[in-house]
C-alpha cells in the first residue's frame, strides 16, 4: 500500500513539473510592472565604423534619459542593451537572436550599415519584433516587408531619398556636364551608384567613368587615374569616411580638379579630421548640422553638447529620433507588446524630428517625403548650403 502510495505521489510530482515545464514554454514573456523596458540597440561599436556606432548610441542614450527623467514609459523607465556588430551581417545576426530570444527586447534600434541591417531585419521580420533602422539606406531593407504590416521601419531617408537629392544638386545645382562615379562594393554603396547613374542617363549626362573598390582599400591610384583621364566635372563617391577620406587625398595629389560630392554617409568630423586640406570644398547631402538655427535643432544640438561635451553629428540626431520615435508608439500603444508597438509606429503621422522635419511613415515603413539638405566643407568645418 505504501509503494502504490509512494508510486502515486511521485506520478503526480512528475505530472506537475511537466504542466510547469509546459506552461513555461507556451507563456509569452511578459515584464513585471516594475521590470525596465528592454529596448536592443545594434551598431558597429568597434572597427573602422566604430565612430558611427558611437554617436547613434550617444543620440539615443541622450533621448533614453531624458524619458526616463520624465517618468518613463507606462511608469517604467527604459534599458537599452547595446550589441557590437563590428559592420558584420553575422555578428549583427548573432547580436539581433540574443537581444531577442534572451534579453527579450520590446523593439531593436539599428543598425549603420546596410549589410547588417538586411540581414538583422529578416531576423526581425520572422520573429515578430519592431525595428527601427536609425542609418542605413539600401531599399529592400524595407522592401521586404509586407505593405500595410511592416515589421522594420525606416526613421530617416533610404537610397532613393538621398539620390535624388544628390541628382538635383548634381544637375540642378552644379549644373556638371560630365559624371564620374567611384563606389564602394557594398549593398549602399552600389544602389547609389546605380540610382545616380540611372538620373544622370534620364538628363542624358555622360557617366564618363565609373569606378569600384572594396571596403577596406587604401590605394585608389588606380580607379582615380582613369577619371582624371575622363575629366569630369562632378566625381561621386559613394562609400563611407575611412575609404573617402585616402580618395580625397589621393585625389589631391594627383591634381583632379572635379567637384567631389559625397553622400550622407561622410557627414562626420572624422572626414575633416583623415583628409586634412583635401576635404575643402567637399559636398555632400545631409540632414543635420549643429550649426542649424532651426529650433527643434538647435534644442538638440545644446542638449548634447552639455551632456558629452562636444557637438552632435547627424548620426547622433538619428540615433535621438529614432528613441523618440520608438517611445511615441510605446506610449500610444499602452502597451509592451511587440505587435501592439509594431501596430502603432504603422500609425505614426506628422511626429517632430530633429533630422526629418516630421515624420509619417508609409505602408512600408518609410518615412514619406524626407528632404535632404545641401552641406560643404569650408575652412575645416562643415555648413549649409541649402537647407530644409
Amino acid at each position: 500500500m505504501r509503494d502504490t502510495l509512494r508510486k502515486g505521489r511521485k506520478f503526480l510530482k512528475s505530472l506537475l513539473t511537466m504542466f510547469l515545464l509546459m506552461s513555461m514554454i507556451a507563456t509569452p514573456f511578459v515584464a513585471k510592472a516594475a521590470d525596465p523596458i528592454k529596448v536592443g540597440v545594434i551598431d558597429p561599436m568597434t572597427g573602422g565604423g566604430s565612430f558611427f556606432g558611437d554617436m547613434l548610441v550617444k543620440g539615443i542614450r541622450l533621448a533614453m534619459e531624458e524619458i526616463n527623467s520624465a517618468g518613463g514609459l507606462l511608469g517604467r523607465k527604459i534599458e537599452i542593451i547595446v550589441e557590437d556588430d563590428r559592420s558584420l551581417p553575422t555578428e549583427g545576426v548573432s547580436a539581433a537572436q540574443k537581444l531577442i530570444n534572451r534579453d527579450n527586447v520590446v523593439a531593436i534600434l539599428g543598425t549603420f550599415n546596410s549589410a547588417v541591417s538586411l540581414a538583422v531585419a529578416d531576423l526581425s521580420r520572422r520573429y515578430k519584433v519592431p525595428q527601427i533602422i536609425t542609418s542605413a539606406i539600401a531599399p529592400d531593407i524595407t522592401g521586404k516587408n509586407t505593405p500595410g504590416q511592416p515589421w522594420v521601419f525606416r526613421a530617416h531617408g533610404q537610397a532613393k531619398d538621398s539620390s535624388e537629392a544628390l541628382a538635383d544638386y548634381f544637375f540642378n545645382v552644379a549644373k556638371f556636364k560630365k559624371l564620374a562615379i567611384i563606389y564602394e562594393n557594398t549593398d549602399a554603396g552600389k544602389s547609389r551608384q546605380e540610382m545616380v547613374a540611372a538620373m544622370a542617363k534620364e538628363r542624358s549626362v555622360p557617366v564618363v567613368a565609373t569606378e569600384v573598390y572594396n571596403h577596406g582599400d587604401t590605394d585608389f591610384y588606380a580607379q582615380l587615374t582613369k577619371i582624371k583621364n575622363a575629366n569630369p566635372d562632378g566625381i561621386f563617391i559613394s562609400g563611407i569616411v575611412m575609404e573617402g577620406s585616402q580618395i580625397l587625398k589621393q585625389a589631391k595629389e594627383l591634381g583632379i580638379k572635379g567637384q567631389f560630392v559625397g553622400s550622407s554617409g561622410f557627414n562626420s568630423d572624422k572626414l575633416i579630421e583623415l583628409a586634412g586640406p583635401a576635404a575643402e570644398g567637399f559636398v555632400t547631402i545631409g540632414s543635420f548640422e549643429p550649426t542649424s538655427k532651426k529650433p527643434i535643432r538647435a534644442k538638440f544640438t545644446e542638449k548634447f553638447k552639455a551632456k558629452y561635451g562636444t557637438l552632435p553629428d547627424n548620426y547622433a540626431a538619428q540615433g535621438y529620433d529614432a528613441m523618440n520615435v520608438l517611445a511615441d508608439a510605446i506610449k500610444r500603444a499602452n502597451s509592451v507588446d511587440r505587435e501592439k508597438i509594431r501596430d502603432a509606429l504603422a500609425k505614426t503621422k506628422n511626429l517632430p524630428m530633429v533630422e526629418a522635419g516630421t515624420l509619417t511613415f508609409d505602408e512600408m515603413g518609410e518615412v514619406i517625403g524626407f528632404k535632404n539638405a545641401y552641406l560643404i566643407i569650408k575652412n575645416g568645418k562643415r555648413d549649409y548650403l541649402i537647407e530644409y
